[in-house]
């Protein structure tokens, strides 16, 4: 009987010896698919704001020269009691054009830098705590370039003239466009893709 429990403590010692060297190796392969997959889908959620960048880049871009260039050629028919505000419009419009592609260029160059494959985890986190800063910015200014865009046309085709409630109805619908624009478009294609490559970066910092 203790050769019996002599030899089934041998063997409980042998396998506890082994569970106890395969345990750390099972973990860093666990630990290892885990980085794999999250820094997977913090590639794709990136991908994804690359792509909405791309397209307002250039798709927007080239929407609003084609707009001035088609506000330059109409120049010569406007009245000339209504050519002062026409060249205010062209002003600001061309000054808006020119901000928003080189905000947008800067924006997209910032998120193609952002290497999760290549990168530390802490300065991927670096940098996309500087993208989320950036974004924040670009929020307000944006929503600060609109309510002065509405300022502007509200001048240019003379609304101030119509009656109040007319003034107060365009005055509303136009910032309700604008602040639902601004929240579904950042919503959806900048902050809920920013906000899943954030916590999977967060993941692999906590491993």
């Amino acid at each position: 009987m203790d050769m019996e429990l002599d030899d089934l403590k041998k063997t409980w010692s042998r396998l506890d010896e082994q569970l106890k060297k395969s345990s750390p190796l099972a973990d860093e392969e666990q630990i290892a698919r885990i980085v794999k997959q999250c820094k997977g889908e913090a590639n794709c959620s990136l991908g994804h704001i690359k792509g909405f960048q791309r397209w307002s880049l250039w798709g927007a871009g080239m929407v609003m020269l084609v707009a001035l260039v088609a506000a330059f050629l109409h120049l010569p028919q406007v009245p000339d009691e209504r050519l002062t505000k026409y060249y205010v419009l062209l002003v600001f419009l061309s000054l808006s054009c020119v901000t928003a592609l080189g905000w947008d260029f800067c924006s997209y160059r910032l998120v193609c830098g952002i290497k999760v494959e290549q990168m530390p985890v802490a300065e991927v986190a670096r940098r996309m705590e500087r993208f989320h800063r950036r974004t924040n910015k670009e929020v307000v200014g944006i929503s600060c370039w609109l309510l002065l865009c509405t300022g502007v046309q509200y001048w240019f085709y003379d609304l101030y003239l119509l009656p109040a409630v007319a003034q107060l109805t365009f005055l509303g619908v136009i910032l309700l466009i604008d602040a639902l624009l601004i929240y579904l478009l950042y919503k959806y294609m900048i902050y809920n893709p920013m906000r899943n490559a954030e916590k999977n970066i967060s993941r692999i910092n906590r491993l």
